[in-house]
């Protein structure tokens, strides 16, 4: 009878293993499931419509800043003291805002990250505020100058102005009112807190 030592390479193996085994034993990170992340891709999606929306029409703002200078020569200085207005340029940064809001809640919704849900609520009340505002802005102060800019202009846009007008506000109540609110409801969900609590030490 006779033993075989153990090859020098076999214990090196053994203590990389040995010293590997806790990282191999930590759970995968924990992502949102159900409706946390049917919410968390609406918000980056609805987020990034409105970032994108925002920067070009800044950017248009920001052309047409420039070409004002013509428009006394080519009879275009009503209508861009209209869309230069500083009402459109302040609703154009606060959509910029609010969509940065819901594009960083998305992601860490998804990530559950311990802030999530703070900065969603947030993000959801400053999407409520800027449609409030918008819709303040719109109805007291642009449409009325679009109504004094077209009065000297007939025409069939007029006949549609109205529907036009109503078809925006339900339009708009629908992201900037009722989405914000349903997102709120949902955050206060016992399941939402569920995902958010700490996963239980790995024996």
């Amino acid at each position: 009878m006779y033993s075989v030592a153990q090859h020098p390479g076999s214990r090196y193996k053994e203590r990389a293993m040995d010293e590997l085994q806790p990282y191999l034993d930590d759970p995968p990170p924990r992502k949102a499931r159900g409706p946390l992340l049917v919410f968390a891709i609406i918000n980056i999606v609805f987020g990034g419509l409105a970032f994108l929306e925002s920067v070009c029409g800044l950017i248009s703002l920001g052309m047409m800043g420039a070409a004002s200078k013509l428009a006394p020569a080519v009879g275009l200085k009503p209508a861009m003291s209209l869309m230069t207005h500083p009402a459109i340029l302040g609703m154009q940064a606060a959509s910029l805002v609010v969509g940065s809001l819901l594009i960083v809640s998305g992601i860490m919704l998804i990530r559950l990250s311990p802030s999530a849900i703070r900065v969603t609520k947030i993000a959801a009340g400053a999407k409520i505020l800027e449609f409030l505002v918008d819709t303040t802005l719109n109805w007291t102060v642009i449409q009325p100058a679009v109504r004094k800019l077209t009065a000297t202009a007939p025409g069939p846009h007029q006949q549609f102005e109205l529907v036009g007008q109503v078809l925006g506000l339900v339009f708009g109540a629908l992201f900037g009112l009722v989405y914000p609110t349903v997102l709120l409801f949902m955050l206060g969900r016992p399941e939402v807190a569920t995902q958010f609590a700490p996963a239980p030490p790995s024996e």
